[in-house]
């Protein structure tokens, strides 16, 4: 029998609520993840990159993180060819905001060199001229984009931001 959209969500939190208390490994959640994978409704893939974002902060080490940069990867690019990076006419904020988290993800957690590559031209067309980029698809690459151990482009990227407010007032 298959489960709801809802009952999917419980499940993956659920799951996750055991890895937290020690009672199931990240073995254990990656598993249920890639039995969910074609399951590309936005408020799982949210909670599921909350998670993915946690193992890679908290719990991957330097042995395994190309492991699992390589999972995230395989989990999440399939939704990125699905959406598009680039927003279609028409489409719903639910596609929008699928697209926005997984690229950022894939950048950011996955370390993949095609969106980072291209986050990283997106972000220095935005930092040339604001105005070439809508401002609500700024975000998601300029994140992907950034080296955390190099603050230059976030104080740039800081300036460039509050001129254009300044300016749009």
């Amino acid at each position: 029998q298959s489960l709801s959209s809802a009952e999917r969500i419980s499940l993956l939190d659920n799951e996750w609520a055991l890895v937290r208390a020690g009672a199931h490994n990240v073995p254990d959640y990656l598993s249920l993840l890639e039995s969910l994978r074609t399951d590309h409704t936005r408020v799982l893939v949210a909670e599921a990159i909350a998670h993915l974002t946690y193992i890679h902060r908290y719990l991957s080490t330097d042995s395994d993180r190309a492991a699992f940069q390589g999972f995230v990867r395989s989990y999440l690019q399939p939704m990125l060819t699905e959406t598009g990076t680039t927003p279609k006419p028409g489409e719903t904020l639910e596609t929008s905001s699928l697209r926005a988290q997984v690229f950022r993800a894939l950048g950011t957690i996955g370390g993949d060199p095609q969106v980072v590559a291209q986050s990283r031209d997106v972000t220095k067309s935005y930092m040339a001229d604001p105005n070439s980029i809508e401002p609500n698809l700024t975000q998601p690459p300029i994140r992907a984009a950034a080296d955390p151990r190099d603050p230059r482009p976030h104080e740039t990227l800081r300036e460039t931001r509050h001129h254009r407010k300044t300016t749009e007032r």
